[in-house]
C-alpha cells in the first residue's frame, strides 16, 4: 500500500486521509528532538472505520541535548571536513574549517559512541560521550592513524568481481546503551576485484562484501595492527529462487504481503510481494536453505529450512486474535505460562513470587526496540534485586528455543527468561501474550508484592521511580 504522509502544523496537529482498514501510524521526529525510536514512541496501530474520524493518535517528542566539539589530528590541529557519526541513530555531521561540529536531538545523560574520521579515512577514532541537556561543554576528538587493509573479491571460479561493495564495521557496546553496529569504512572493488579500507588498529572488525547477482561473504572478528591483505572474499552466484502463495486460513489469497527469505550468504535484500492471487517469487537467491517469513499487518507466518528451487512454499496467515485483556492497575496480575524456561531456575507461576515485586517483560530476540529496554532492566536488576525485585522475561517464538537461548546468553541477561510455544503467529496468540493483551514488544508490567498490577507499560524514564515506590510498600 502506498504510504500516506503528512507534516504537522504549527500547533503540532496532523491529518491523514486513509481508506477503511488497519493502519500503523509512524512518526519520524524532527531535528532537535529525541528520536521517537529511542523513546519507544515510534508507532500506533489504529483501525479506520468507514465514515468515521479517528482522533487521539498522539505522539510526544522530547527535546534532546546538543553535543558540540572539535576534531583534531594527532598533533592537535583542527581537521576540516571530517565526518562525525553517531552509531545509535546514524546522525552525522561534517566539521567546519576550524574543525568544529555539532549534533542535535541526543538523549540526555545516556552514553553514546561517536565515530570520527578524516575525509580520506587515514585518521579515525571512536569515543564514548554522555550528552547533557544543560551543560553542552565542547568535546575534543583526537584522531589517530588508521591501518590499511586490502583484499580481493572473487566469484566461485576465482574470477575477480568488479564494483562489489565492501564494508568494515564494528560492534559498539556501552554500559548505558544497546549494542550497535557502526560502519567504519567502505569501498568498491576495481577491475581486478581489489579493495582497500582503513581500520582502527587493535580493535575487532567485521568485513562484509556483496555484489549485484551474488550473495554475501563475511570475515568476522578481524583485528589488524599493521597493513594487511586479508586474501579473497568469495561470493556465490545468486541464480536460484523460491515461490509460493500466501493465503488466510480459509484459503483466500492475500494481496500485497511482503515475503522475506533469510540465510547465510544470501543477498542483502531477499523479498517478494504477493499479487492478487497471493503468489510471490523471491529471486535471486544463493542455492541452499533459507528461512521464509511473511508479515501482513499484525499477522505473520514462517517456514524453516526451505530449499531454494521450491515452488510451493505456501504460507497461511492466521489472523491474530484481538487481545481481549484490558488491564488496569490494582487488578490481579494474570498468571503466566511458557513452553520452556531458557535460563535460570524458572518459576511455577506468579503465586510463587508473592511477596516480591515482579517486573514482567514480553520481548522478541534481536528486536531493536527490545535492546534499550534490556539495558535498562540490567541496571534495575543490579540495583534492586536484593531489595525484592524479580525480573521475568517471556519471549515470543520467532526463533527456535535454542537460538533464543543463545541470544539471551550473548546479551548477558541475568534474570529468568522463558519462551512461549510456537503458534501460527510465532507465539503471539499464546495464553501469556493474550492474557496481558500484548500487541508490541517490549511490553512491561510491574506486579506488586500482593500480586496486583502496579505499572502497565510505563515509559523507560518512569520505570525506576515506579519500582522504587512499589518496593517500599508492604
Amino acid at each position: 500500500v502506498e504510504p500516506r504522509r503528512a507534516n504537522t502544523k504549527p500547533d503540532g496537529t496532523y491529518k491523514l486521509r486513509l481508506a477503511p482498514a488497519e493502519w500503523r501510524i509512524h512518526v519520524t521526529g524532527r531535528e532537535g528532538f529525541i528520536s521517537p525510536w529511542d523513546e519507544r514512541n515510534t508507532s500506533r496501530d489504529v483501525r479506520v472505520a468507514p465514515g468515521q474520524t479517528t482522533e487521539g493518535v498522539d505522539f510526544t517528542l522530547g527535546r534532546g541535548a546538543e553535543l558540540r566539539g572539535i576534531v583534531v589530528d594527532p598533533r592537535g590541529r583542527p581537521v576540516s571536513k571530517a565526518i562525525v557519526r553517531l552509531g545509535a541513530i546514524w546522525s552525522r555531521a561534517t566539521t567546519k574549517d576550524d574543525g568544529t561540529f555539532s549534533l542535535h536531538g541526543l538523549k540526555p545523560d545516556q552514553e553514546v559512541s561517536l565515530c570520527a574520521h578524516s575525509p580520506d579515512h587515514a585518521l579515525g577514532a571512536i569515543v564514548a560521550v554522555t550528552p547533557n541537556r544543560d551543560h553542552a561543554e565542547p568535546i575534543i576528538i583526537k584522531l589517530a592513524p588508521c591501518v590499511k587493509m586490502t583484499g580481493t573479491v572473487v566469484d566461485g571460479n576465482g574470477k575477480p568481481i568488479q564494483e562489489a561493495r565492501v564494508r568494515v564495521q564494528q560492534h559498539i557496546s556501552r554500559p548505558s546503551s544497546a549494542r550497535w553496529i557502526m560502519e567504519i569504512d567502505s569501498a568498491q572493488t576495481d577491475g581486478q576485484g581489489r579493495f582497500a579500507l582503513r581500520l582502527l588498529p587493535g580493535t575487532e572488525h567485521d568485513l562484509e562484501a556483496h555484489a549485484e547477482g551474488y550473495g554475501q561473504a563475511r570475515m568476522p572478528k578481524l583485528t589488524v595492527n599493521r597493513e594487511k591483505d586479508v586474501g579473497k572474499l568469495v561470493l556465490r552466484k545468486a541464480d536460484a529462487f523460491i515461490a509460493g502463495r500466501v493465503t488466510d486460513v480459509e484459503g483466500n489469497p492475500i494481496l500485497g504481503a511482503q515475503v522475506n527469505a533469510y540465510g547465510d550468504g544470501q543477498p542483502l535484500l531477499c523479498r517478494g510481494i504477493t499479487d492478487s492471487q497471493g503468489r510471490y517469487r523471491i529471486e535471486p537467491l544463493v542455492q541452499g536453505k533459507v528461512r521464509v517469513s511473511v508479515w501482513c499487518g499484525n499477522d505473520s507466518a514462517h517456514r524453516e529450512d526451505v530449499p531454494t528451487g521450491s515452488q510451493d512454499v505456501d504460507l497461511v496467515l492466521a489472523r491474530r486474535e484481538e487481545p481481549k485483556a484490558v488491564l488496569h492497575a490494582g487488578q490481579d496480575g494474570p498468571e503466566i505460562t511458557v513452553a520452556q524456561w531458557l535460563s535460570g531456575q524458572g518459576v511455577k507461576g506468579l503465586k510463587e513470587l508473592t511477596g516480591k515485586v515482579v517486573l514482567l517483560q514480553f520481548a522478541a530476540p534481536y528486536n531493536p526496540a527490545v535492546e534499550p529496554c534490556n539495558e535498562k532492566l540490567k541496571e534495575l536488576h543490579q540495583k534492586y534485586a536484593q531489595d525484592g525485585l524479580v525480573i521475568v522475561s517471556i519471549y515470543d517464538a520467532s526463533l527456535p528455543a535454542n537460538e533464543t537461548a543463545e541470544y539471551v546468553k550473548s546479551k548477558g541477561i541475568p534474570w529468568v527468561v522463558g519462551q512461549v510455544a510456537e503458534t501460527p503467529q510465532m507465539g503471539w496468540s499464546s495464553p501469556a501474550f493474550k492474557a496481558y493483551g500484548v500487541r508490541s514488544v517490549p511490553s512491561v508490567f510491574v506486579i506488586d508484592r500482593s500480586g496486583k498490577l502496579g505499572l502497565i507499560n510505563p515509559a523507560l524514564a518512569e520505570l525506576e521511580a515506579g519500582i522504587q515506590k512499589l518496593l517500599v510498600e508492604r
